[in-house]
């Protein structure tokens, strides 16, 4: 498994809603664990739907 470094861009297979389907979608890499787990953060165009998501605004 190749290392990634935080900040990197992939194109990774997100499951929909329904688990039965899913679609490449971008996400931003933000912890390489070391073995074959990584953390990513989805990337949208979507308005901020939950607690958790952070909108990034451009200044």
């Amino acid at each position: 498994m190749p290392n990634y470094q935080s900040g990197e861009v992939l194109l990774l297979a997100l499951p929909f809603a329904d688990v039965t389907t899913s679609k490449l979608r971008p996400v931003l890499v933000l912890l390489d664990t070391g073995d074959e787990d990584i953390v990513v953060a989805r990337v949208t165009s979507q308005i901020s739907r939950t607690v958790c998501d952070v909108e990034i605004v451009e200044y």
